[in-house]
């Protein structure tokens, strides 16, 4: 998959630790698309080619914005010409990817977000469509990266716009995902079909993997009893 992956500049600590866990848990094939930029971009680039996975850079007409080291940390990049717009930019990048991930400091309606670097390119996606998940690392209520309303843990059905990256497959027609999309948590799929699923946050996502992972097994047990 070819996935653009779009993160803030300003980063706490426990920002970059959240970034590159993300990508620790990206497939093997994905193909990381980002922009270079100081900050959250460039913890993911590091991350993913420490990985060894393939990473392009789309760097914007701009060239205050990349990081001096970005070309240490992609196997391909392209720069836009000089004049290029930002909204030629986002395009750019998007026509690339086949889905997204945005890393955003504040929740896009906040005046923080509006004239973000990231704005273009979320507010594109969302023009188009795009196969999307949004993370806010400092929403305004609830726990980050994702604020939950109304409060609840259950995953009550499969997204419709998501993409799906199995972490767990303990037989051939039982497996945990982690589902990206309007929701985004873990579940444990059936023969293709949704049998349990929990929404996550910063806190808790991996015991709640490891809770599904775990009745994944009891799933395939009680069929072999």
């Amino acid at each position: 998959m070819k996935l653009a992956i779009i993160a803030s500049r300003s980063l706490r600590n426990v920002d970059v630790a959240t970034l590159r866990q993300y990508v620790t848990d990206l497939a093997d094939d994905t193909t990381v698309i980002t922009c270079g930029r100081r900050g959250g971009e460039m913890v993911v680039a590091q991350a993913a080619r420490e990985r060894g996975l393939s990473v392009q850079l789309i760097i914007s007409a701009d060239r205050s914005t990349p990081d001096p080291t970005a070309m240490q940390f992609c196997t391909s990049d392209e720069q836009l010409p000089d004049g290029t717009s930002a909204a030629d930019h986002a395009a750019a990048v998007l026509d690339r990817a086949e889905a997204a991930v945005f890393f955003l400091r504040r929740p896009p309606a906040h005046p923080a977000s509006w004239h973000s670097t990231t704005a273009p390119l979320h507010r594109l996606a969302n023009r188009r469509g795009v196969t999307s998940a949004l993370f806010v690392l400092e929403p305004e209520d609830g726990t980050a990266p994702l604020a939950v309303s109304p409060a609840t843990d259950e995953l009550l059905t499969l997204p419709c716009g998501m993409f799906v990256q199995t972490v767990y497959q303990p037989a051939p027609s039982i497996r945990v995902v982690m589902v990206n999309g309007e929701q985004s948590g873990y579940a444990v799929l059936e023969a293709g079909r949704l049998h349990t699923g929990k929404l996550v946050n910063r806190a808790n996502w991996r015991a709640v993997r490891a809770e599904l992972m775990e009745q994944a097994d009891r799933m395939v047990e009680a069929t072999l009893a």
